[in-house]
């Protein structure tokens, strides 16, 4: 029986590569309770029940994102996050190509109450390493970009080994190294694309250029 309760979000080019040419997995942290089903009609759920109700959040919210993006402040992580690997602002078409290339997933397998700003508890973090595993396993991806110091830290060791990315200017940023079923998949960690300092996305495509070899 799968662990995962959010599915996640993969493009159309994923298994190709697409524009990045490799299958790379964006992390994101968490979803925040919304109550919503999947017509966006108001249960007034618990978090424990949402997975169950809402299996195509992470979906539906790239599926929105790539409809009907209005600049509402909700999906700016989405286009500072573009912006920084590709390195310019793109185009309505360049958006779609661009995540169309990748999978998407949030770590933590269950809503977190308490808004936006409310981190997810340890115990949260501990119950999502399976589906984690799962993921992994079951979309192989060449390469994952993780979202935030707070998730790098409370994600899995599983034994790896890391190391540090440095730019030109000698700032550098961690890579933790997973083995899975022979596979080394390198995660790098980048400033949450919300924080004023992941919103420097000129800063961050250096790291970017560096890890996906662009």
């Amino acid at each position: 029986m799968s662990k995962i309760n959010f599915q996640p979000w993969v493009g159309d080019a994923y298994e190709s590569g697409g524009i990045l040419r490799q299958k790379i997995l964006v992390l994101g942290e968490s979803h925040y309770c919304t109550s919503l089903n999947e017509e966006n009609e108001c249960l007034g759920t618990s978090p424990q029940e949402c997975p169950k109700l809402c299996p195509r959040f992470t979906c539906r919210v790239m599926e929105q994102f790539l409809t009907v993006y209005d600049g509402r402040r909700s999906l700016q992580s989405y286009v500072c996050f573009e912006r920084a690997v590709m390195g310019k602002v793109l185009t309505e078409e360049e958006r779609k190509q661009f995540w169309n290339s990748v999978l998407f997933y949030n770590y933590v397998q269950g809503v977190v109450l308490g808004g936006a700003r409310k981190k997810p508890i340890s115990q949260e973090y501990q119950d999502s390493e399976e589906a984690f595993e799962e993921l992994l396993k079951t979309y192989q991806p060449d390469k994952i970009i993780v979202w935030g110091q707070r998730l790098y830290n409370a994600m899995p060791g599983w034994g790896g080994h890391v190391e540090k990315l440095t730019i030109a200017n000698g700032d550098y940023t961690p890579v933790w190294h997973y083995t899975v079923d022979g596979r080394d998949i390198p995660a790098m960690m980048v400033y949450h694309p919300s924080s004023p300092q992941g919103k420097a996305w000129g800063y961050w495509h250096e790291f970017h250029k560096l890890f996906l070899n662009m």
